[in-house]
């Protein structure tokens, strides 16, 4: 049962740690390129594309998946991941 707790306090920890990771590197989402996007672990992905979502217009996070922006964002590292999702069909 010990091991169970540390184990789950240790994700708990790494979890926040990342998490906060992409909030120190990023703080204005609009300005998070394909090339950031597609180097971020993908608990930062997630956080990411969260906040993305949540601050482009008529963009539902539901209708969203990490995946999709990856293979839309190909090849485009320079490009805003925001200016894509406002863009594309997703």
């Amino acid at each position: 049962m010990k091991t169970f707790f540390t184990t789950a306090a240790l994700s708990l920890t790494l979890a926040g740690a990342s998490t906060m990771a992409f909030a120190d590197a990023h703080a204005d989402v609009s300005m998070i390129t394909c090339g950031d996007f597609a180097a971020m672990e993908i608990i930062d992905q997630e956080a990411a594309l969260v906040t993305i979502t949540a601050a482009t217009e008529g963009v539902s996070n539901s209708e969203i998946k990490i995946s999709d922006v990856i293979v839309v964002c190909n090849g485009r590292d320079a490009e805003t991941v925001m200016a894509i999702i406002e863009n594309e069909d997703m």
